[in-house]
């Protein structure tokens, strides 16, 4: 396996962020349904909220967290946790085909990351990313909801 080294930063979006609450389904009565809203309410607590991002790199949707013993480890991860203060977010847009456009999309950047000849190639990159973007387009566009 070749390893590149690459130097990168990771930084919020410029105009805002994506706030995505988690959605914790659970089809239970009784017992299963006590124990299920119990590990909701669990997962929302600092010290576990903490164990979630530096363990699974769950990026956590609460504020008022001290999430430093992470941000310290791995500053990546402060670009996620410490926003500026007039930062906005926004949702995902209520469109039907979101989640198609989201899967295929990460589909893709899955398989850009793979491509090691993509870390030397601008033009690689930005032929990627049109190819990305076009097939968004045409989802959208099928769909009937392509802006102009």
């Amino acid at each position: 396996m070749k390893i590149i080294s690459l130097s990168y930063a990771t930084a919020p979006l410029p105009r805002g962020s994506i706030a995505l609450p988690t959605n914790l389904y659970v089809k239970a009565e009784g017992t299963d349904a006590k124990a299920a809203w119990d590990f909701v309410m669990a997962t929302n607590e600092p010290e576990n909220l903490t164990w979630l991002l530096k363990n699974v790199g769950w990026l956590p949707n609460r504020s008022g967290v001290d999430y430093s013993s992470v941000t310290n480890a791995t500053p990546a991860f402060n670009a996620f946790v410490n926003y500026p203060k007039d930062y906005k977010f926004f949702t995902l847009p209520s469109i039907g085909p979101i989640e198609e456009v989201l899967t295929r999309l990460a589909a893709q950047l899955t398989n850009a990351f793979r491509n090691a000849s993509l870390a030397k190639d601008d033009a690689a990159i930005d032929a990627f990313l049109k190819s990305a973007a076009d097939e968004t387009n045409q989802i959208l566009r099928r769909e009937g909801v392509l802006g102009k």
